[in-house]
């Protein structure tokens, strides 16, 4: 707005000035915004100063120094808009500038002062804008030749003919109020969650029989110890929408990375479910052999066992980390890799659509999808996608259970992540032919089963001390939080030692190799991800505690959490050395 009002003040001739947050160089939502810039003015300066803190890892090192401080988070820019109608050049001429990588605050104010005024930067970089109104880090041209993994219209069923690999996907489950509706203790939640759902109804009823307002009963100032309202659930609280506890709502979410919580799954009181209902229609309550351990739940049909799925979960669009995809087979929650999408391997076909206003607009599902066989499911991977693959390689004995072990391969092939990084920002994968397809397709079922059986995996061998009195269980719990170890280095500063990880203050785990630090996914590793999670937490606003020492496979027997600490040393280091050694996933003609 500021910029719009500046440039309408100039009018034919003139100058505009602005120190503003750099998103706009590189966003999606901002390209327009760019194509307007380079339509209303006939030059622009551009002076990237850099110092995003949203970035994660050697990304984040890259950016150096923030600009205005600790307390700022956004990168920097310098923007200097040109408009003179005596220009000699036609098009708007763009000169860009980005002030380098790891230079701390101090050395970019400096740089700043050195350079004195635009006419003192003779290092400007001409940029010519895409069909896409990219400015910088541009999309390659040789990704509309890869196979679209979805595509919104596929996705909608308005394509009679699929040209994409896969015909459904989702975002994952985006509560809008997380410590109401999550914990690592089952039990805990199914209590917190009857009292809202009580306090819930005591408010329905009030406002039904005139005793208090809407406004009243909806508000957030008296009631954040039990429930939290947005918009979405005032929508559905208006209309007299009534509710009641069951257990079957508990079910199993993979919350983070190879971080797994229970949730309350009511759509009444979750702010967006997307299509995970048509994907993983069951309670997730069980498993082969029986109830999990602290389900409360009796009934014969909450203890059912849920259909059977699994679903690639990638990045957003935008993502402030690099590209990732892990696979799981359980719900995933929205943040499980920086606001994503699930791509399932299949869909069940659900009419249990009771809730108004809980599906995305467009995400009906209609006729012409594929028909379902008995029990519901219908295959996710297309025919014209199996198809493509048997013409490619010349083999019809390729399956699509080949397919989906193959895609899951080519996601973590290093080159193609390389090549097409802006790409993955941008957009949904694009899945190449890869030269070897047995050998992405053996390397992809490796990780499915690595990834989806972390949990139960052979254990990596660490030096962890045993306790004085082999019946202290509290030996074993985390206290607070876990962390690195600190060793002190030449120059008399502590530093992490990321060989060690202690639990708490009598237990650590050591020996830990080098190669688990290597395999990072959404911006940190496994065990970085045990850290930055498993964690007693108690949420500012509700006064609600999540405890992690509460959770089923580690509660009655804290060593469990020991043995998944090193088994997720083990998930890192095999993960590494699986994609390290990928043979290339592009040619020479991609």
């Amino acid at each position: 707005m500021a910029i719009r009002w500046a440039t309408d003040r100039i009018g034919q001739r003139g100058i505009v000035a602005f120190v503003t947050p750099n998103g706009y160089l590189d966003g999606n939502a901002e390209s327009g915004m760019r194509a307007c810039l380079a339509d209303e003015f006939t030059t622009l300066y551009i002076f990237n100063l850099r110092g995003n803190a949203y970035l994660q890892g050697e990304a984040w090192r890259r950016e150096g120094g923030k600009v205005f401080g600790a307390k700022s988070r956004v990168g920097v820019a310098i923007t200097v808009m040109v408009r003179n109608p005596n220009a000699r050049h036609t098009s708007c001429r763009i000169d860009y500038r980005d002030i380098g990588d790891y230079l701390t605050r101090d050395q970019k104010l400096q740089t700043l002062v050195d350079l004195g005024s635009i006419a003192g930067i003779d290092e400007w970089r001409s940029i010519e804008p895409d069909e896409h109104h990219d400015w910088i880090n541009q999309r390659d041209p040789t990704w509309k030749n890869l196979i679209r993994l979805g595509h919104k219209d596929v996705k909608a069923s308005k394509a009679d003919a699929p040209d994409t690999a896969m015909r459904l996907y989702s975002v994952g489950v985006n509560t809008g109020r997380n410590p109401y509706l999550y914990s690592f203790d089952s039990l805990s939640l199914a209590d917190r969650a009857e009292r809202m759902i009580d306090f819930y109804e005591q408010r329905r009823r009030a406002v039904k029989a005139g005793d208090i307002t809407l406004e009243e009963a909806t508000d957030n100032q008296s009631t954040l110890h039990v429930i939290k309202w947005s918009d979405g659930l005032r929508s559905r609280f208006q209309p007299n929408v009534a509710s009641t506890f069951d257990d079957w709502c508990l079910r199993i979410v993979h919350y983070r990375p190879f971080v797994k919580q229970w949730l309350y799954f009511d759509p009444l009181y979750i702010e967006r479910i997307g299509r995970i209902p048509d994907i993983f229609p069951g309670p997730n309550l069980t498993t082969e052999a029986g109830p999990i351990p602290g389900s409360r739940s009796t009934s014969t049909e909450s203890n059912q066992a849920s259909p059977s799925n699994q679903v690639v979960y990638i990045t957003g669009k935008g993502a402030s980390v690099g590209f990732a995809a892990l696979i799981t087979d359980t719900t995933p929650d929205f943040h499980f890799l920086s606001g994503g999408q699930a791509f399932p391997r299949y869909s069940y076909e659900t009419t249990a659509r009771t809730t108004p206003g809980l599906l995305e607009l467009g995400d009906q599902p209609t006729d012409n999808q594929d028909r379902p066989g008995p029990d519901g499911r219908v295959d996710n991977i297309t025919d014209w996608c199996l198809h493509q693959f048997q013409q490619q390689y010349d083999d019809p004995s390729i399956t699509k259970d080949d397919v989906w072990a193959y895609i899951y391969g080519v996601l973590h092939a290093p080159d193609w992540r390389t090549r097409y990084a802006h790409d993955l920002r941008k957009g949904l994968p694009r899945i190449p032919f890869a030269p070897e397809f047995r050998a992405f397709r053996d390397a992809g079922q490796h990780l499915i089963d690595l990834h989806l059986g972390y949990e139960t995996s052979e254990p990596w061998p660490l030096s962890v001390r045993e306790p004085d009195d082999p019946n202290d269980t509290s030996f074993y719990r985390i206290d607070g939080r876990i962390r690195w170890g600190k060793t002190r280095g030449s120059d008399g500063k502590l530093t992490k030692d990321r060989s060690v990880l202690h639990v708490n203050r009598r237990c650590s785990l050591k020996g830990i190799p080098d190669e688990a630090h290597l395999y990072e996914v959404n911006g940190r590793t496994p065990l970085e991800w045990a850290i930055d999670r498993l964690k007693v937490s108690t949420d500012s606003a509700s006064g609600i505690t999540n405890d992690p020492n509460l959770w089923h496979e580690w509660a009655d027997q804290p060593y469990n959490l020991i043995l998944h600490l090193q088994r997720l040393v083990r998930v890192s280091v095999e993960t590494y050395r699986i994609v390290d050694g990928l043979p290339p996933a592009l040619t020479s003609d991609d």
